[in-house]
């Protein structure tokens, strides 16, 4: 069944935990917003009959520490703003079908996987997005296999190959890494665009 809107009445609940359920259907409910000065954790990970969109309200959840929502084929859609998620520090929605990406996140993300999403994006998009987190606190981005995600103008044949600490040889974009990132270091990196030869691209 759907994920009971009553566990959103509990005022005290920190953590919400239910990843790998095959029990879970329906969307992501709205009322998350009554926890948001307690939740800190929000694992729904793996549930693979989660759908749809996902409530503008997750954006309002000022406690929250953790937000993972890896393997979800059915979430679709844009990220809502996460700007006031002003703690958050890990975000994990690899392996799902988000077509955006989001048009925000606070400073405080140091852990961001958005592996294996259709995004539709320019460099540019992802420029702006990475320079508004900054790097002083991100120790982990994973942006691989996105295919869509495409400098304009450039034919990238649905090869995009993203990846923090390595290199791979691929069209599209890269994150290439000046020095490797570790967890508990800060990580630099630099974003280099590829063209149909598999070389260097002007932008």
């Amino acid at each position: 069944g759907t994920i009971p809107a009553a566990l959103c009445e509990l005022p005290v609940l920190g953590e919400l935990r239910l990843s790998y359920n095959g029990l879970l259907s329906g969307t992501v409910p709205h009322e998350l917003s009554k926890l948001r000065r307690t939740l800190t954790q929000l694992h729904l990970a793996a549930s693979p009959l989660l759908s749809g969109t996902l409530p503008l309200e997750l954006g309002g959840l000022a406690k929250l520490l953790a937000l993972d929502l890896h393997d979800n084929v059915r979430l679709t859609g844009t990220f809502p703003p996460l700007t006031n998620a002003t703690q958050l520090t890990s975000l994990n929605v690899g392996n799902c079908s988000f077509s955006g990406l989001p048009s925000s996140l606070p400073t405080s993300i140091s852990h961001l996987y958005m592996n294996q999403n259709p995004i539709q994006a320019t460099v540019g998009d992802l420029t702006k997005l990475l320079s508004s987190i900054g790097s002083n606190n991100l120790h982990v981005l994973h942006i691989g296999f996105n295919w869509p995600l495409c400098l304009d103008g450039l034919h990238c044949n649905g090869r995009n190959h993203t990846s923090t600490g390595l290199t791979r040889t691929g069209r599209g974009a890269r994150v290439n890494n000046p020095t490797p990132c570790h967890l508990g270091a800060s990580c630099e990196f630099l974003l280099q665009m590829y063209d149909e030869d598999d070389q260097p691209a002007k932008v």
